[in-house]
């Protein structure tokens, strides 16, 4: 009994050194390495959209173009198409020059295409409030010296001869930026601390 015992005991081991050393060969050998990364070219790894801040120089409408100044010495031209979104503008006929626009580019072959192009619109700065529509329609029933206010046109000086609000004064956001950096004041600014400054411009500020 403890040979026959024995002997079937090997056979089963034998059985199942088999099965295995079987599995072994049929199923695929599997590693547990980290991937190795796949190269991706290099035009696919470059941004294709690019973003600058600049003031406008030149917009020609027949060749789809606009000059932007970028830097004292740095001038970029772009071209815009139907596909162009214009933000706070209702399209490029809605630029002019000294205005500050937003460009998204992106570059096709020696071209700068224009994706978006958003103008910069002024931001309140701290200690001033906004007037309502109706509160300057009220203002401007009457005289500046009859109700102690100045009314200021910040939009380029273009814009201001094109046509203004009345009793506007025309003074460009990029003039006050320019005196601001010089330590200057406007001529315009009154002695008077009490009286009223309301600056407006061409789009939501």
């Amino acid at each position: 009994m403890k040979i026959r015992t024995r002997v079937a005991a090997s056979l089963v081991t034998l059985i199942t050194v088999s099965m295995l050393a079987g599995c072994s060969k049929t199923r695929p050998l599997v590693k547990s390495e980290t991937p190795v990364p796949q190269a991706v070219p290099a035009e696919a790894t470059k941004n294709d959209a690019n973003k600058v801040r600049g003031t406008v120089n030149t917009v020609v409408g027949k060749s789809n173009t606009i000059s932007i100044k970028i830097s004292d010495k740095e001038m970029m031209v772009f071209k815009f198409d139907k596909e162009t979104v214009f933000k706070n503008a209702s399209g490029y006929k809605d630029l002019s020059a000294g205005e500050k626009v937003d460009v998204v580019f992106k570059a096709v072959g020696a071209e700068n295409i224009a994706t978006v192009l958003s103008k910069v619109l002024a931001e309140l700065p701290k200690g001033t409030s906004e007037i309502k529509v109706d509160e300057l329609k009220a203002l401007l029933s009457k005289s500046p010296e009859d109700d102690n206010y100045l009314l200021f046109d910040t939009r380029p000086a273009g814009r201001f001869h094109q046509a203004t609000i009345l009793n506007s004064l025309s003074l460009p956001i990029t003039e006050m930026e320019k005196m601001d950096k010089e330590g200057k004041v406007s001529p315009y600014m009154p002695n008077d601390k009490n009286k009223m400054l309301i600056f407006w411009c061409g789009g939501i500020t």
